[in-house]
Order: C-alpha cells, then structure tokens, then sequence
C-alpha cells in the first residue's frame, strides 16, 4: 500500500530554488487594508512556478498560494506569531488521478494531515489520515476503493505518544456492502513485542462469524493461548475452543466452552 501523505509536488521543493530560477516581480494589488503581491519563479527556458503573497493591514503575512502546471498550494500563517496555520496542496499525479491534502497545526505542537486521492471521474482511490505530535506519528491510516470507489483494505496504525513504537496495528478487508469481512489486530508492548493478535471473520452466505485470539509471551514469542470463537449473527452465546501452551510450545490443555455474547 502505497502512502502518498507526504507527496508534495505543490509545495516549495528543492526544484523550487534551483539556481538557474530567478523571482521577476509582477506587481502588487491593493483591496482596502488587504495588499497581494505576485511572483514569477522562472529561468530562461521555462517558467518554475507563480507566487501570491497576502498581508494584512499591519503588513503582516497571512496567506501565501503558489500555482503550477501541476496544481496548486495554499499556506495560511497565524498573523500573531508568523506560525503556519494550515497547509492546503491539490494537484495531478503522473497517473492522471487528483490528490488533495490538506494539514492543520494545532495547539500543544499537534497536527492532523488527511488525504484524498480521486480518479478523473471523481471516483475515491485513497484516503490518509496522519495524526502527529511535533515530529512523531501518532496515528495513520489508510483506505484504498475499487473502481466504484468503494472501500477494500484498510490499515491503521496506532503509535505511543512517548517512544513513537507501533503499539496496534488494524487491518480491515471490505465486504462488497461495507461490512467488514476480514479485521485483524495485532497488538505490541512498548518495546516492539507482539502479545496479542486478534482475527475477525463474516461468512455472508451464512451469516455466521469466526473470531481467533492468539496470546504471546512478550520475551519468547511464545504462543501461550489461542481462542477459536464460532456464532452467528445473533447468536446470544458464542462457543469458544481454548488451547493452552507452555513456553516451548506443548500443549497443556484444550477445552470447549460456552461464552455469553453482548450483542448491541
């Protein structure tokens, strides 16, 4: 699965300040305390890109938009501090689909970037959700569709705030009608170890579920018990196989029980 949330063809990128590239300024409109002044980035065989600076009345910087063949980006500045406020970048990829993305900053050095990527149709080919906390993720997400643009595969991951390590990892298989047919979780402790990984599945044709927990030993790696619960629908009770293992991997025990559902 490819993650486009930090493309950036819109935004100033080292091309932008190639050497051979010089600014020409076009000049300057003036909508009462509002001043916008435009700019040509360009060499002598072709043009880089087109630049809008915004001010405000007290000649601050508030708005800056910068345009090219390809698309275009909007930086909005917090007129106080000279902080970036939200950054807004549409543009075509080489396959000819539409990206846009857009990334707030918010208080506490949080920020909350989402993506979306459309077909010449408008059809939806991939959404991106990135929660950050200043440099390290917090939370990404990301939904690829079908050409009817609908929902196939999902993978979200959940980091801890702290160290930045992965603690759950979520993976979704779509059904058809927007049900999830395949869920698996699998869950890590602070030091990267997997302890638990957790399987959803739907069987349309019967309506019926099968659900498989496997816990691990932190240290070893070990498979210590596996849970193999069977229910349909609205079943009030599901039947749960259990098997347990020692460290090395034996079986100790297995036995087939009656587990009570809470259905919502």
């Amino acid at each position: 699965m490819q993650d486009f949330s930090n493309s950036s063809p819109a935004s100033l990128s080292a091309e932008d300040f190639d050497q051979s590239f010089r600014e020409v300024d076009l000049g300057a409109r003036v909508d009462g305390p509002i001043r916008t002044t435009f700019h040509v980035y360009k060499s002598d065989e072709r043009i880089g890109f087109f630049l809008e600076k915004v001010f405000d009345e007290q000649g601050r910087l508030i708005r800056m938009t910068k345009r090219t063949a390809d698309g275009r980006s909007e930086t909005r500045f917090d007129p106080s501090t000279g902080d970036i406020d939200k950054i807004f970048e549409t543009y075509t990829l080489p396959d000819g689909n539409i990206l846009t993305k857009e990334k707030r900053y918010l208080p506490d050095d949080n920020s909350l970037e989402s993506v979306i990527v459309v077909d010449p149709h408008g059809n939806l080919v991939r959404t991106v959700l990135r929660e950050m906390k200043s440099l390290k993720s917090v939370f990404t997400g990301q939904t690829e569709y079908n050409r009817q643009g609908k929902a196939i595969l999902t993978v979200n991951h959940w980091f801890d705030k702290n160290t930045a390590k992965l603690s759950v990892r979520e993976q979704i298989q779509w059904l058809a009608n927007g049900e999830r047919g395949v869920t698996e979780h699998f869950t890590f402790t602070k030091d990267g170890s997997l302890v638990k990984y957790h399987k959803s599945l739907v069987h349309p044709p019967t309506d019926s579920y099968m659900e498989e927990i496997h816990l691990y030993d932190p240290r070893s790696q070990s498979l210590l018990r596996k849970e193999v619960k069977t229910y349909e629908r609205h079943d009030l009770q599901a039947e749960v196989e259990i098997t347990i293992y020692d460290t090395r991997g034996h079986q100790l025990e297995q036995k087939t029980v009656t587990e009570r559902r809470h259905l919502p």
